[in-house]
């Protein structure tokens, strides 16, 4: 036999991968959707009401903030572009990255963030 266990083994697994991806839709959606486990009902999916772990956890996975953790745990810019800090340290004006819009297609606004903190 000309070929190996191995090399036909390669030859099925390299053609089925082909069959299947050629099998698969390849057209662009207008939604696509996320699909993810809890384990329990949401209590709430706004921040400045729930409790529940879980809902911290669906919150953190769908929402950004100001900030985020990036690499290795270092904060990185999510919503914000800069921050600038007063001289005596007491205030702080962060920019908002422009065009930023809520689900509903509303603007995102610095009232949103002082809302969100009270």
């Amino acid at each position: 036999m000309w070929l190996s266990k191995k090399g036909l083994t390669t030859i099925g697994v390299a053609s089925l991968s082909l069959l299947l991806a050629a099998c698969s839709s390849g057209g662009s959606q207008s939604k696509k959707a996320v699909t993810m486990s809890t384990d329990a009902q949401l209590a709430s999916m706004d921040p400045s009401k729930t409790t529940a772990l879980g809902s911290f956890d669906m919150l953190n996975n769908t929402n950004e903030g100001l900030y985020r953790l990036g690499k290795d745990s270092k904060p990185e810019v999510g919503l914000a572009t800069k921050m600038t800090q007063s001289k005596n340290g007491k205030h702080f004006v962060i920019d908002i990255r422009p065009n930023t819009k809520w689900s509903n297609g509303d603007t995102v606004t610095a009232k949103d963030f002082v809302y969100g903190w009270q």
